[in-house]
C-alpha cells in the first residue's frame, strides 16, 4: 500500500504544480492598438513589391472575436473569416494569422509604434511576407 500512497502523493504534488502554472501561461489580452483597420503602404512577398496587385490596401482586426478581414488581389479572393491571434514573449511579439490567403495565414514578427502625430504604424514580417501599414481606424 506505501507505493500506492507515494504515487498519490505524486499525482496531487503534481496537480497543484500545475493548477499554478496555468494563470502565468494564459493568452495575453489583445492590445487595443491592434484593433481597427489598417492602410498597407508597403508590401513585399518573396522580396517582390505587392501591394499594386491589392485590390484595395486595407485590412481589419477585430479584438472581441479576434476575427480578421483581408481584402482580394488579382490573385486570391478576399478572406473575411480569417482568425488572428497575439502572442507575446519576453522580446518579441507576433501575430498568428489563420486565412484562407496563404500570403497572411503566418505567424508574424510585430513592431508597432505611435507616431508623433499620433498614428499607429505597423510592421508584419515573416520569412516571406512584409507589411507596412498605418491604423486608419480604431475598432473594438
Amino acid at each position: 500500500m506505501k507505493p500506492y500512497q507515494n504515487f498519490k502523493n505524486s499525482i496531487c504534488f503534481l496537480l497543484i504544480c500545475g493548477m499554478s502554472i496555468i494563470p502565468i501561461s494564459c493568452k495575453k489580452e489583445n492590445p487595443n492598438e491592434l484593433c481597427g483597420i489598417w492602410a498597407i503602404d508597403k508590401m513585399t512577398v518573396d522580396g517582390k513589391k505587392f501591394q499594386q496587385y491589392l485590390n484595395v490596401n486595407t485590412f481589419s482586426l477585430k479584438c472581441e472575436d479576434n476575427s480578421a478581414y483581408f481584402h482580394g488581389s488579382l490573385y486570391f479572393p478576399s478572406d473575411d473569416n480569417a482568425k488572428w491571434n497575439f502572442i507575446e514573449t519576453d522580446s518579441e511579439k507576433f501575430l498568428q494569422i489563420k486565412s484562407s490567403i496563404k500570403i497572411y495565414n503566418n505567424k508574424f514578427n510585430i513592431k508597432m509604434e505611435q507616431l508623433e502625430n499620433g498614428q499607429f504604424h505597423l510592421t508584419m514580417k515573416n520569412n516571406r511576407t512584409t507589411i507596412s501599414a498605418f491604423k486608419i481606424l480604431n475598432g473594438k
